[in-house]
């Protein structure tokens, strides 16, 4: 017979009300069940809880030791309990999440913020690695959700993957780049500039290799490899260097005020951002929820 906290409570409710009929009153039970446990903790444990009186019972020194030790028990579980409660309803709990490459933390700022505003008891800890570091930690339960281009998460079979928007990719020019005056601009025109390249955004390192190799040019070599776009915003306005941007604003209004802005010259391949936990472990309840919030900030977004 395996002593389950059901009985404990038995005991323990015994002892404070040193008595059968009263904590049988209290747990709402009759008095011969509460009595059957009672013989079956002692004779699990093969020692007496209780000196039975003519009106009631003492605890024995067992008993004390067993019923200390019991309360302790219980109050575990009861917190243990409520613990998971609290990190269902996102009460309490911890998210621990990763972003590749870092600049994307810039797409998603805004609805991390709203998640934690929304979840105040919800600690947050973000992570910046390159996918190929951070997806095998989703994978072993390390983090609970990582955030990175579609097309790379794809890779990981053990991902649970889901696309949250779509990018608009882009290339950066100074306003005053010698290519702001010719009347046609092609692709081998831009690539024949050097190259401002995130230092963690290997796709765009390889789609654009690929580029180059298309319109015959020598091998690709980016000349300026950053993170950050005010130092990415500093190098263009610098120097000739073009940088390939990818935006979640259709319009590019807010670039258009400070560079020159190639859309449709250099065919880059669709990219998309995306969000992924383990696909065997599940999402946890923080992590559904940010995935909801990044969800739906994502589609407001588009619709304005």
């Amino acid at each position: 017979m395996a002593i389950d906290l059901r009985r404990l409570r038995h005991v323990v409710e015994v002892a404070r009300a040193e008595g059968i009929t009263p904590a049988a009153h209290t747990l709402h039970i009759t008095q011969s069940a509460l009595t059957r446990s009672i013989a079956d903790v002692e004779a699990e444990v093969g020692v007496e809880l209780f000196q039975r009186l003519p009106r009631g019972v003492r605890v024995t020194d067992a008993g004390r030791t067993f019923v200390e030790k019991a309360q302790r028990i219980l109050a575990d579980a009861d917190e243990l309990i409520a613990s998971i409660s609290e990190m269902k309803t996102l009460k309490s709990g911890i998210l621990r999440m990763g972003i590749a490459p870092a600049a994307y933390r810039n797409f998603v700022g805004d609805g991390i913020a709203a998640f934690a505003s929304s979840h105040p008891g919800i600690a947050i800890e973000v992570y910046h690695d390159s996918v190929h570091n951070l997806a095998p930690r989703v994978v072993v339960g390390e983090l609970d959700l990582v955030i990175a281009p579609l097309r790379q998460l794809e890779r990981w079979s053990e991902l649970s993957v889901l696309r949250i928007a779509d990018f608009h990719c882009i290339m950066l020019l100074r306003p005053d780049h010698p290519l702001a005056s010719a009347e046609r601009v092609t692709e081998a025109d831009v690539l024949s500039y050097p190259a401002v390249i995130p230092t963690t955004m290997d796709p765009m390192l390889t789609d654009i290799a690929q580029i180059y190799a298309r319109n015959g040019l020598t091998r690709f070599q980016p000349r300026y490899r950053v993170d950050g776009f005010s130092l990415v915003r500093r190098l263009v306005r610098a120097t000739d260097a073009y940088a390939p941007i990818v935006t979640l604003d259709q319009e590019h209004a807010y670039l258009r005020r400070e560079f020159l802005v190639f859309e449709d010259v250099v065919r880059m391949p669709s990219q998309s951002l995306a969000v992924a936990g383990s696909g065997s472990r599940g999402m946890t309840p923080a992590a559904s929820g940010m995935f909801e919030v990044l969800r739906d900030h994502f589609l407001h977004t588009i619709r304005e």
